[in-house]
């Protein structure tokens, strides 16, 4: 009897997996702790709401928030999972093996696709044939007018099916040397490479690839032609003040709130003087920029990117998938197709400014992520400082950014 009764105990023991009444009871694990880093302290409160909403749909994971500089938190010796950073940074910091990819991530969700973004969107965070985060938000550029000028030349407002021709043909009505204040038909102004998406709209490249570039293309004849057209708005026609009489106006920002521009290129959120925190005086209009060969305008962008130093992948990604979901900004557009054609979106925005989001986002690419872009993009702003001021034909000046830039580009991209 005593030894039934002994085998009896030892087999409830087995039975209990060695964790009920004869062990101690396994401790509950503690919450995977990710850190995320965002650039601006104004979005703490964007970001505290959804840490609530995370951390209630996955108790296992702790979000922590810093508003600080990401770039110091991905070199230095604090650690952070998840990074919002610029787009442009994006090669260099994959370049460093400072961030990882997360094409295997993404392949692997359930709740969030490729097709739930717009695909230029995807080409600006990928770099060697990998993508390396998710868009944070999207800042496309649009076209603005001052309707104020518009109603007094009696000119039709641009809509989203202008050309370069009916952008012409306005710019030299609205254009005024009359009054004591010259107005013209178009502020350009190139140090915000406005200049770029002619480039494309004419059938032209800066580099043979936009997502995977090889070598630059300045000289082809497409980018040479498009490039020359927006010189000759300011030299041959008068439309656009060169450099130098922009600079004589007080620059780009005076310019525009000093109503000395019925049109201009700028991002959506610029809208209305938002980020310079100048009011633009007059009732203003926005549309997608006028096409020519083909449609296209420039896209800046924030994105979510994990550090490769993170412990916690598996976290880190739940949190990206989640928060590319929910975007930052009520200035900037959210990247999420499903987003931008919710009525939700439609009601935060004014009708013509969802519009131009919409149609930009459609059309939209920037420039690669590379580790070039900075240098180059200098060389080409030189370049065209010696065009306006008369010292270089055009064809030269672009002739001797590519004999510079070709190298770079090809070195850059492992050829």
């Amino acid at each position: 009897m005593r030894i039934r009764l002994c085998l009896g105990l030892a087999v409830l023991a087995l039975s209990l997996g060695g964790c009920g009444l004869f062990s101690k009871p396994t401790p509950t694990p503690e919450p995977a702790s990710v850190t995320f880093v965002f650039p601006s302290a104004a979005l703490t409160g964007h970001f505290q709401s959804l840490e609530a909403e995370f951390e209630g749909a996955h108790p296992s994971v702790d979000i922590v928030l810093r508003a600080a500089s990401p770039y110091g938190y991905l070199t230095g010796g604090s650690r952070a999972d998840v990074l919002m950073i610029d787009q442009l940074a994006i090669a260099e910091a994959a370049q460093a093996n400072l961030i990882r990819p997360v094409d295997p991530l993404l392949q692997e969700d359930l709740t969030l696709d490729r097709d739930a973004f717009y695909q230029g969107t995807l080409d600006a965070l990928s770099w060697r044939g990998q993508l390396w985060g998710l868009p944070a938000d999207v800042d496309p550029w649009v076209l603005y007018f001052n309707r104020d000028l518009f109603d007094a030349a009696g000119v039709p407002y641009p809509t989203s099916s202008w050309t370069w021709d009916d952008l012409l043909q306005a710019a030299f009505m609205l254009t005024d040397f009359s009054g004591a204040t010259p107005v013209y038909g178009l502020i350009g102004d190139m140090s915000r490479a406005d200049f770029v998406p002619l480039v494309y709209q004419n059938g032209g490249a800066l580099v043979d690839n936009l997502v995977a570039p090889t070598t630059a293309t300045f000289t082809d004849l497409a980018t040479v032609e498009a490039i020359q057209w927006y010189v000759d708005l300011a030299l041959s026609h008068g439309v656009m003040p060169t450099p130098q009489e922009l600079d004589a106006l007080g620059g780009f920002e005076n310019a525009v709130v000093g109503q000395r521009g019925a049109m201009w290129y700028g991002p959506i959120t610029e809208r209305g003087g938002t980020l310079s925190g100048r009011q633009w005086p007059f009732e203003w209009g926005v549309t997608v920029p006028p096409g020519n060969r083909e449609r296209m305008t420039l896209l800046s962008m924030r994105a979510y990117v994990m550090s490769n130093r993170t412990e916690q992948p598996k976290a880190s990604w739940e949190w990206i998938a989640f928060v590319a979901n929910r975007p930052p900004s009520s200035l900037s557009v959210p990247p999420l197709k499903t987003a931008l054609e919710s009525a939700e979106f439609r009601g935060a925005y004014r009708t013509d400014v969802a519009e131009a989001a919409l149609g930009a986002l459609e059309i939209g690419h920037t420039m690669p992520p590379t580790t070039w872009i900075e240098q180059v993009g200098g060389w080409i702003w030189q370049a065209m400082q010696r065009v306006f001021a008369g010292e270089l034909p055009l064809s030269e000046a672009l002739a001797q950014v590519q004999e510079s830039a070709a190298p770079l580009v090809e070195r850059a991209s492992g050829n």
